[in-house]
């Protein structure tokens, strides 16, 4: 099933992080996304049970419906619903970089050990999804030289592990 960039809701316009050709939002994944939206949409047609001529017991029950919508859409997101959004900017040469997207898709999909879960991607939008963790992720962009400028090369490529002085992977592939 493809997903869209659009079913991904950001938490904040502020960024995690950026690279040479991506930048990094945190992110909601769908279902919460959806979730937040059908409360919203409850707390946008809400009336007042006083104003609403009826029975007791409806008032009391439209009221519960209106404290939980509340309650749903400002409450914090769980881990499980929030995921890291890697957008891509292509560079002069679109066909490297879209190969290199497909190629960090393709690695992330082979559910290596320590690496994040891929939950959602669109190549023909240039994103990915991975899940998010608070307290940081692998960080192996900040060790990229030239000649091995992304994850899937970095992992992939004994040559680029080769270049890191004092690098010992603690995972080999």
């Amino acid at each position: 099933m493809k997903s869209h960039k659009s079913d991904w809701e950001r938490v904040n316009p502020e960024k995690l992080g950026e690279g040479g050709q991506s930048e990094v939002y945190l992110v909601r994944t769908p279902e919460r996304s959806k979730q937040r939206a059908r409360s919203l949409q409850s707390l946008e047609s809400y009336s007042p049970p006083s104003m609403i001529v009826t029975t007791v017991e409806k008032r009391a029950s439209m009221t519960i419906e209106f404290s939980d919508a509340i309650r749903n859409y400002i409450r914090d997101d769980k881990p499980n619903e929030l995921g890291a959004m890697k957008e891509f900017t292509l560079r002069d040469d679109e066909e490297q970089s879209l190969r290199r997207l497909q190629q960090e898709i393709d690695v992330l999909n082979e559910n290596r050990p320590g690496l994040p879960k891929l939950l959602g991607s669109n190549i023909d939008e240039r994103w990915m999804v991975t899940e998010f963790f608070s307290n940081g992720t692998l960080g192996i962009a900040a060790i990229f030289s030239d000649s091995c400028s992304n994850a899937a090369q970095f992992l992939c490529d004994p040559d680029c592990m080769a270049e890191r002085d004092g690098f010992e992977p603690t995972v080999r592939f």
